[in-house]
């Protein structure tokens, strides 16, 4: 399951694998968590622009984990590995938030940090792929993947599903947890490049408004995700509002399409769901997220919001 931050991709991700047998995989390239993940996004950006046959060989070692199958070999974790993963988890939980996006995206004029390069060179000593825990069906979700989809599905035969949401729910929502810039690909040249590539408006300067940023950013992602879709016909996309309309009907629809049984305990894992929460957790009342948008954004930023979208091409 692929899609941007914050386009309900965990509440899908965690209906899919509530049915008997299934196991969910959680972002294995989310580099805030996952040691291997940062180490092998390193330079590459938060959002790596990769085409299916590019040349990332820790990046391509990361996702052949993840969607390893239940024979392979990589399973057998030795106590060693064990103890220089706890090793890795340690440096990552030391690391800033600016650490890591050095890493990410360095810095074109000054040196590297020291503490970076140490961040770097120890997990580079300590961090190892993650192979998932074996499961009749497993359902691997990513949002760091809009830009590399090709690369990431190339590896795989299983059915991807795409999840889109409207910006105006998704940007306002990056507003809210107070979320910084989400540069895509490893310096500015390359988002700028990128840009280009999927025929867009450039990247807003370096001291816009972050409205302008999320907007910018969210759009591009959707963007490449709905050039991806154009030329796999066989992807199967959702739109977020839409389950959140008919939940019921439409994660049936998706089952069928998937051809997974539609059981009571999924049933059980929506009505569980449906209800109030906050930030980052998936309990959500469905039928107040489809337009949720205008509870938390005012007309001028709804307006920035769609210009910045429809210059990408993207609806809002």
């Amino acid at each position: 399951m692929l899609g941007p931050p914050r386009s309900g991709s965990t509440w899908a991700s965690e209906v899919l694998a509530s049915v008997p047998g299934g196991l969910r995989i959680h972002e294995p390239d989310s580099d805030p968590h996952v040691p291997f993940a940062l180490l092998s996004k390193a330079g590459l950006g938060r959002y790596p622009l990769l085409g299916n046959g590019d040349d990332a060989p820790r990046y391509r070692e990361l996702w052949s984990a993840a969607l390893a199958g239940p024979d392979d070999p990589r399973r057998a974790v030795g106590l060693a590995d064990r103890a220089l993963e706890r090793v890795a988890k340690g440096l990552l939980r030391l690391s800033t938030l600016d650490d890591r996006n050095a890493m990410l995206v360095p810095a074109t004029a000054d040196p590297t940090p020291m503490r970076v390069r140490l961040l770097h060179r120890g997990l580079a000593l300590t961090a190892r792929p993650q192979t998932p825990g074996v499961a009749e069906i497993q359902v691997v979700k990513s949002v760091h993947t809009p830009t590399a989809a090709d690369f990431v599905t190339a590896m795989t035969d299983d059915p991807v599903v795409v999840i889109r949401r409207n910006p105006l729910n998704a940007v306002a929502s990056w507003l809210e947890l107070g979320w910084k810039r989400q540069r895509i690909g490893g310096s500015p040249a390359a988002e700028r490049a990128f840009a280009e590539s999927i025929g867009g408006s450039a990247p807003p300067s370096d001291d816009a408004p972050i409205l302008e940023h999320h907007a910018w950013s969210y759009a591009a992602l959707t963007r490449s995700l709905d050039l991806a879709v154009e030329h796999h016909p066989e992807w199967i996309v959702v739109q977020h509002e839409d389950l959140c309309n008919d939940p019921v009907g439409g994660f049936r629809r998706m089952f069928e399409t998937l051809d997974l049984p539609f059981t009571d305990e999924v049933v059980a894992t929506l009505d569980e769901r449906n209800r109030p929460s906050t930030g980052y957790e998936t309990k959500r009342v469905a039928s107040d997220q489809a337009e949720r948008w205008k509870e938390r954004l005012d007309d001028q930023q709804v307006a920035t919001i769609r210009n910045i979208a429809a210059s990408l091409s993207v609806d809002c």
